[in-house]
C-alpha cells in the first residue's frame, strides 16, 4: 500500500455473496454501509456489486454522497474496477474473484464447520477450505467479530496472529417506533429472531416448549427470519399443541415492536461467532 494518511485511504467494499437471505452477515454488511457516511463523512468509499445485488441492498441502504457504487458484470471485473482503491473489504464471507485484488481485507464470522461439519455439504466444506488457502496467500487482514473466533482462526487455521483483528459487529439501528406485525395476537410471548439453519436449533426449542406445555405452562413463541431448511414449523407446532407463529423476514419497524413487547428473547443457538441478537 502506498504511504498515505488514514484520511487519504480509499476503501472499496465488495458485496460478493450478498443475497436477501444471508442473515446476520448480510445485516452486518448493510449496517456497515449505512453507518459509514455518518462516522467518516469525508472518507471516500467505493461499493462494488452487480446491478441485481445493488437493487436488493438499495431497499435497506439510504446511499449518501460519499458512497460511490460501481456495477460489475462479473466478479472477475473487480480488480480492474478497484484499481484506484487502497483496500478492498469483503464483508459477506464470500471471496471472488480468485486471485483477489491486492490490499484484501476479509470478514470471517466463524469456523462453525470445524465444530459441526454435519451441517454442511461436502461442496461447501471444500469451498471453505479453498477460501482459507486463498486468505493465507493473499489476505492482508482478517477481521473477526470476537476473541473466540480469533483464537479459532489462529489455532485451527494456523493463520498469522498479526494479521487477525477482532472488530465487534455493528448492532444495526432500528426505527424509534415499532409497528405490531399482522397476525401476532398473543398478549405475552417469547421471541426468537433467527434464520432456520440447523445450528439455530429451532427443533429443540419447540421440543422444550412442548415439554413445558405438557406440564401445564403454555409459552407462545414468535419466530422471524428466512426459512432455508424448508421445514414446516407450523405443522410441528400444531402437533405439539403450541401457540406459535413464524413471520419470516419482516420490516424493521415490526422487528422493533417484537423486541419492545416480547416477555423474553430466547436464543437456543448451538454455535455463534458473535451472537448479535443478544446485543
Amino acid at each position: 500500500m502506498r504511504a498515505l494518511r488514514p484520511s487519504q485511504v480509499v476503501v472499496g467494499v465488495s458485496l460478493a455473496g450478498y443475497h436477501k437471505n444471508l442473515g446476520g452477515v448480510g445485516n452486518y454488511a448493510i449496517s456497515l454501509l449505512r453507518t459509514w457516511p455518518t462516522i467518516f463523512p469525508l472518507r471516500a468509499l467505493r461499493l462494488f456489486c452487480s446491478k441485481g445485488t445493488f437493487t436488493l441492498a438499495q431497499k435497506l441502504l439510504p446511499f449518501r454522497s460519499r458512497i460511490e457504487h460501481r456495477f460489475l458484470v462479473a466478479e472477475s471485473d473487480l480488480p480492474a474496477a478497484a484499481a484506484d482503491c487502497d483496500v478492498i473489504f469483503f464483508p459477506c464471507g464470500h471471496l471472488d474473484p480468485i486471485p483477489p485484488p491486492q490490499g484484501l481485507a476479509f470478514h470471517l464470522a466463524d469456523l462453525q464447520e470445524w465444530f459441526f461439519p454435519e451441517f454442511f455439504s461436502n461442496e461447501e466444506l471444500c469451498r471453505r477450505r479453498n477460501r482459507y488457502r486463498t486468505l493465507h496467500a493473499f489476505g492482508a487482514a482478517l477481521l473477526v467479530p470476537s476473541e473466540f473466533t480469533r483464537r479459532c482462526v489462529i489455532e485451527l487455521l494456523n493463520y498469522p496472529a498479526e494479521r487477525v483483528f477482532t472488530v465487534p459487529l455493528l448492532c444495526g439501528d432500528l426505527p424509534d417506533r415499532g409497528t405490531r406485525p399482522p397476525g401476532v395476537t398473543f398478549d405475552a410471548f417469547v421471541f426468537y429472531p433467527a434464520d432456520d439453519f440447523p445450528h439455530k436449533n429451532h427443533l429443540r426449542l419447540l421440543d422444550a416448549l412442548r415439554i413445558i406445555a405438557d406440564e401445564g405452562i403454555n409459552i407462545p413463541l414468535v419466530c422471524t427470519g428466512s426459512r432455508p431448511s424448508g421445514t414446516d414449523w407450523e405443522a410441528l407446532a400444531t402437533e405439539h399443541r403450541l401457540d406459535f407463529i413464524h413471520l419470516g423476514r419482516i420490516p424493521r419497524e415490526e422487528v422493533r415492536w417484537l423486541f419492545d413487547n416480547a416477555r423474553a428473547l430466547v436464543f437456543p443457538s448451538q454455535f455463534e461467532g458473535f451472537g448479535i441478537r443478544v446485543l
